[in-house]
């Protein structure tokens, strides 16, 4: 019973985090720039740092985890911070669908099934091995939810030729360089695992750090986050500073866009603490399970906030198709992976 419930809790989690980009979609002062530091500085740095402080005496809790392992924790959220920089100057030069495709399906690859391979710490060390039942089934979720990310990217890619949209089309390149911008697509689903791969290799180190203390809540998992992404949260504020410097936007201000902005931080927010809790009360297979089905379900929750905001209004035919067999391949990878 407490698999499904972690499981439900990761779903809504990764729900949460899906739908967060609507800000960006909403405002007309602020840039995405404006949006990713505002939300940067209130959902991963303020309140995961008031949280701890209200917790436990910090001090403490820093120096029973030690700084080689804050350093450890530290180098997955700065492969994060700089996946989130490569896929922004990659969407630029080949195009949102072409990154989404790549980088979705590199993640998914590599958050699901490097946990089964190299086994994690606390309670995902036991996770069973890649050629198990459990491994083997978690391969094949894995083969139909990337079917799945492909199908959905191409409907988009198909609903914007339908509504006459050019969106974000990319540079004209040369096929080296096409080539180059594919790959670092790639290696940026692969750094954005990091944020995965912190909760699997670090956070039973951080939250044993909150046990000592006597944090005993279900709460103390915000340690994991405040402690071990902030190197990756510094790098995401620092370029977007860089971008309000490059497009002179420094002078841009709306107080709603602001607060809407804030509540993108707080959705992200609320998705890393009942992430990290549902995949522990998952068990062994939380980490693989549990990070393979956030993937997925925020792919989900991106399609919402597109129908949302209109995007698929007046969208028939192909596109539609296209969308539904994706959602539906979606669906069964999940249950797929979350067969236990």
């Amino acid at each position: 019973m407490s698999f499904v419930i972690g499981l439900l809790l990761v779903i809504a989690g990764a729900f949460s985090v899906g739908t967060s980009a609507w800000p960006i979609k909403a405002c007309k002062t602020f840039s995405m720039e404006h949006v990713l530091f505002f939300s940067m500085l209130f959902g991963l740095l303020f309140l995961p740092w008031l949280s701890m402080f209200i917790l436990c005496d910090v001090p403490q809790v820093l120096a029973i985890i030690g700084p080689e392992k804050i350093i450890f924790a530290n180098l997955f959220s700065m492969a994060w911070g700089l996946a989130n920089i490569l896929c922004c100057i990659c969407m630029v030069k080949i195009g949102f669908v072409m990154v989404s495709v790549l980088l979705g399906g590199s993640a998914l690859i590599v958050s699901t099934l490097i946990p089964l391979i190299f086994k994690g710490s606390g309670v995902f060390a036991n996770a069973p091995g890649l050629y198990s039942k459990e491994g083997l089934i978690s391969v094949l979720a894995v083969i139909v939810m990337i079917i799945a990310i492909v199908l959905i990217s191409k409907a988009g890619d198909l609903r914007d030729k339908q509504l006459g949209k050019k969106g974000v089309e990319g540079e004209s390149l040369s096929p080296m360089r096409n080539i180059m911008y594919k790959v670092m697509a790639i290696i940026s689903g692969i750094l954005s695992c990091g944020i995965f791969m912190l909760n699997t290799y670090c956070g039973s180190d951080i939250i044993g750090a909150m046990e000592k203390v006597g944090v005993t809540s279900p709460y103390k998992g915000v340690s994991i986050w405040a402690v071990g992404m902030f190197v990756g949260v510094i790098m995401n504020m620092v370029y977007a500073l860089i971008l309000m410097a490059k497009n002179k936007t420094f002078r841009c201000f709306s107080f709603k866009e602001f607060c809407w902005s804030l509540c993108d931080g707080l959705q992200f927010f609320v998705y890393l603490i009942i992430f990290g809790y549902g995949t522990l009360m998952m068990g062994a297979l939380g980490a693989s399970v549990g990070n393979g089905v956030s993937q997925c379900v925020q792919t989900g929750g991106q399609q919402f906030i597109g129908f949302v905001f209109g995007e698929w209004k007046g969208v028939k035919g192909k596109p539609v198709k296209v969308l539904v067999i994706g959602l539906i391949l979606l669906l069964i990878g999940i249950i797929l992976l979350s067969f236990k």
